[in-house]
């Protein structure tokens, strides 16, 4: 009997739903994860669903949930990064829905919107949406309209005291008011422009008074550009320039003053020019700069100034692109490091001969992160012992971790190399790939002569 009554409670509990009791702000929060599409398919469930879509803070429209991918060519339609093929044509139905759930929604205010469309049938209904949200109060807008040029934004924008997060993913016009100042509350702003007008670039990014995060992406190689980047509140700056060509001579300009940055990640496959001002004692540099063979000594001289203009780091990550692009340039002679407590490297075919030379030009260097991103090996590039140890191994380097490591014979010297001349070393992680036979591995390091006593050697 007792057990009848477990399992009969047991029925009625799984029967029960217990989702629809919650408070419509629980239920809100659970919804604003999804694209407003699927949000709004939850009113058929039941008639305490009916209405909940409407009261969401989160309105993320988005055109791939309203159109039928198509693959491979197909005359008339674009093709995104996504995998996805959409017609270049205006949706109606698409414009029609946001303004729809725009008029039914709660108006009261808004906490992030969201648009992602290729064509728009009429400017004007795009501006009236961008209207409605800033009546609202957003706080997060986020715009992607990909056929559209230099589409300008309401000038009310740069006086919402409410937007925090601004993210266009498009050529977009914004008149700065003759007060200068604008964006007051704005902490994050992305941009990415393929034609951008020089009086935006050269003053936007120095006028918002509370702004800390910035990405600047995507560059047309075609015309000249000035970036001015001054901010006594910008914590974290990421530009990547990698739509120009490698070895055009350009002319871009970036100037850099922000004097309490934490952060600065530059991707740049076109080598502009950079100019840095009130520098800090940077807490996280990542370069990745892109060398082609065309290069001329106008793409090096810069490659060389960017980094001479970063000696104050004290984190540095050089992609494989990087070392093989300062290999060529530097030789034997590279710039010191003295503040760089942390170094993470990526390797490919070349730049195992400027390790020993990057490694002596961290004097503080405590800990070392390295990956080899490819399994093929050519004896005349690859690692060679050197038998001037640089001070840091001596002295100073605790930790090493080594990434997708498979035991070939670079990796094994570089592993020997470093477990024989770090003296003070506390810890060794090695983390294989699948194809890295684990035990073998163990088997070899036993075999090495190590520098410090106290270290430990794990294996993943």
């Amino acid at each position: 009997l007792a057990e009848k009554f477990i399992m009969n409670e047991h029925e009625s509990l799984s029967k029960e739903d217990r989702i629809s009791q919650l408070p419509d702000g629980i239920l809100c929060h659970i919804l604003s994860f999804l694209p407003i599409k699927c949000a709004l398919a939850t009113c058929i469930l039941s008639s305490r669903w009916k209405f909940v879509w409407t009261l969401l803070p989160n309105l993320c429209f988005d055109e791939r949930l309203h159109m039928r991918p198509v693959y491979g060519q197909h005359m008339g339609y674009i093709f995104r990064k996504d995998g996805f093929c959409f017609s270049e044509d205006p949706n109606p139905v698409f414009e029609n829905f946001v303004t729809r759930v725009l008029h039914l929604t709660n108006p009261t205010a808004i906490g992030k919107f969201s648009l992602d469309r290729w064509a728009l049938s009429d400017l004007t209904r795009f501006r009236s949406w961008v209207d409605s949200i800033i009546m609202r109060n957003v706080c997060e807008i986020e715009l992607f309209l990909g056929s559209h040029k230099l589409v300008r934004l309401p000038e009310s924008i740069c006086t919402l005291k409410t937007l925090e997060v601004l993210k266009l993913y498009s050529d977009f016009v914004i008149k700065i008011p003759p007060s200068g100042l604008c964006f007051r509350s704005l902490k994050v702003l992305t941009v990415v422009l393929e034609y951008p007008d020089n009086n935006l670039t050269e003053r936007l990014f120095s006028i918002c008074p509370a702004l800390e995060d910035l990405s600047i992406g995507h560059l047309d190689d075609k015309s000249l550009i000035n970036f001015n980047i001054s901010s006594t509140t910008l914590k974290r700056l990421c530009l990547s320039f990698t739509n120009g060509v490698a070895y055009s001579n350009n002319w871009h300009k970036v100037m850099i003053a922000t004097p309490n940055l934490e952060l600065l990640n530059i991707h740049d496959f076109c080598m502009v020019s950079y100019m840095f001002h009130e520098l800090p004692p940077f807490t996280k540099v990542f370069i990745d700069i892109f060398y082609d063979d065309g290069w001329s000594w106008v793409q090096s001289g810069r490659a060389q100034r960017l980094l001479n203009s970063l000696t104050k780091a004290k984190f540095l990550a050089l992609s494989a692109d990087t070392v093989y692009a300062l290999d060529k340039i530097y030789k034997d002679v590279f710039p010191k490091f003295p503040n760089v407590t942390c170094l993470a490297v990526k390797v490919e075919l070349f730049g195992w001969r400027l390790l020993p030379i990057i490694l002596s030009s961290l004097p503080n260097l405590e800990e070392f992160v390295f990956e080899k991103k490819l399994s093929c090996h050519f004896e005349e590039f690859g690692w060679i012992e050197q038998p001037n140890i640089p001070l840091c191994l001596l002295l100073h380097v605790k930790k090493i971790e080594i990434k997708k490591f498979e035991g070939q014979k670079d990796e094994l010297g570089l592993v020997k190399y470093l477990l024989k001349n770090c003296k003070v070393l506390n810890k060794v992680i090695i983390r294989c790939k699948e194809t890295a036979s684990k035990e073998n591995l163990c088997q070899k390091l036993d075999k090495l002569q190590r520098g410090s006593m106290t270290c430990e050697v794990e294996i993943f």
